[in-house]
């Protein structure tokens, strides 16, 4: 069956100004914890922190590439005194809802959010918002679903979306044009419940609740669905890929690999120990011949991507909360792993021994890294960053809404780096970038 619906000029894509307005107090290095305020700024500019701009580097998708290791070696990192160059909402002084990570290409950033009255509300009318990374200026924002938009990803002059419907058996994938926000096209995809998309291959792969793994062509052609597993498991994490073969992990403790082309199973493997199987819920990560998958008996594992084979596992903390552990952030020898009751925690690469740990507390969002440099997003409304020696180097704190469902520690700070920037995307809507002076 053809789901393409080729809607190409039919969503108009709205253009504004950026409405800035210059020298406010966007945000702070040295508190340490988010303040709640009625009214914190939605829109302001400040060029003291505007830096060296550099076109290039693009974080086209969530967690920067394929094998999703979220490290850019293609950008500068701000040091020094850092803060922010521009804050922005993708609707000119309005609040936005469910607000996605955001993605550049080389030169503008993206972001998925709703529009809404308040937090519930907010899961409908879910449009995409473009930014020149430069300036903070709104170039376009177009509404691409009546439901919540997902995930977001970047690919050859177009951003690709995946939103979930009002109808439970009904979500879209939309190609628009990154020049004016036009829609290119959207194909139906059989659940609303989706976990997430990867890019490559030709093609885009989006990974669902009760539907399994979908691999559409980026001309939306739809190519196949399979189950995630030969057992009982309905839901997967978002995929990862290196060349030709695809990796989920699974609610019921299995990592999964297929054929990028066909959707044919290569292997599948549990990691079950004694009786106890644990839950992946985040993306794994592959580099370099090897998964890391966390689980949320705060265990990672790492597998060999060839066969899935366990080659060492580590317990990140003694006590365990239960609460999804987000991807791991792979560079050179080192891997970075965020959790909310252990803050940062440095493992080295070759058999999971810890480096060094940050503190008490962590967050939800995987960390970032370029250079010797890493950012972490933390459930206190604050990113920070640290060097490879686990020394922080800064801390930037952000306003909180005082209002319901908007708590700091709900804020989830999304972190992406390029263009020697920090951008940062918070839930209810606002996008910080951060730049250095």
């Amino acid at each position: 069956m053809d789901r393409r619906t080729f809607l190409a000029g039919t969503l108009a894509a709205a253009s504004f100004s950026a409405g800035c307005a210059s020298s406010l107090d966007l945000g702070s290095s040295t508190r340490t914890r988010s303040t709640p305020s009625d009214t914190p700024p939605l829109s302001a500019t400040n060029d003291a922190f505007a830096g060296e701009f550099t076109e290039g580097g693009a974080w086209p998708m969530y967690c920067m590439a394929p094998g999703r290791e979220s490290h850019n070696p293609d950008t500068s990192f701000p040091t020094g005194e850092v803060g922010a160059a521009w804050l922005r909402t993708p609707v000119p002084d309005q609040r936005t809802f469910q607000t996605t990570h955001p993605i550049t290409d080389d030169r503008r950033v993206y972001v998925g959010s709703g529009l809404g009255t308040d937090e519930r509300d907010g899961s409908r009318n879910g449009f995409v918002a473009t930014f020149d990374g430069a300036t903070g200026e709104r170039t376009w924002w177009t509404q691409v679903t009546t439901g919540r938009v997902r995930d977001l990803s970047y690919d050859d002059g177009r951003v690709l979306a995946i939103s979930s419907e009002r109808d439970p058996d009904r979500g879209l994938l939309t190609a628009l044009d990154v020049t004016d926000g036009t829609v290119e096209w959207q194909t139906e995809l059989p659940s609303a419940s989706l976990r997430g998309m990867l890019v490559t291959n030709g093609a885009a792969y989006i990974s669902a609740y009760g539907s399994g793994l979908s691999a559409v062509a980026l001309d939306g052609t739809y190519q196949w669905d399979r189950a995630v597993a030969s057992g009982d498991e309905d839901a997967a994490t978002a995929p990862c890929a290196v060349e030709d073969s695809i990796y989920v992990g699974t609610d019921r403790g299995r990592l999964v690999a297929f054929e990028a082309e066909t959707g044919q199973r290569r292997w599948q493997q549990s990691v079950a120990r004694d009786g106890h199987r644990p839950r992946f819920q985040t993306t794994p990560t592959v580099a370099d011949g090897t998964i890391y998958a966390s689980a949320t008996n705060y265990t990672l594992y790492a597998v060999d991507a060839a066969d899935g084979a366990v080659r060492w596992q580590t317990r990140l903390l003694s006590k365990s909360y239960g609460n999804a552990i987000p991807s791991v952030t792979v560079v050179d020898d080192r891997l970075y792993v965020n959790t909310i009751h252990g803050g940062v925690l440095a493992l080295r690469r070759s058999d999971g021994r810890e480096q060094w740990r940050s503190g008490k507390y962590g967050g939800q969002g995987p960390p970032a890294a370029a250079g010797e440099y890493v950012v972490i997003p933390t459930t206190g409304g604050n990113v920070e960053a640290y060097d490879a020696a686990g020394e922080r180097r800064w801390q930037f704190n952000m306003e909180a809404f005082d209002a319901p469902g908007m708590a700091a520690y709900i804020m989830q700070p999304r972190v992406a780096l390029a263009h020697g920037r920090i951008y940062i995307a918070l839930a209810d809507g606002r996008v910080f970038s951060l730049g250095a002076r």
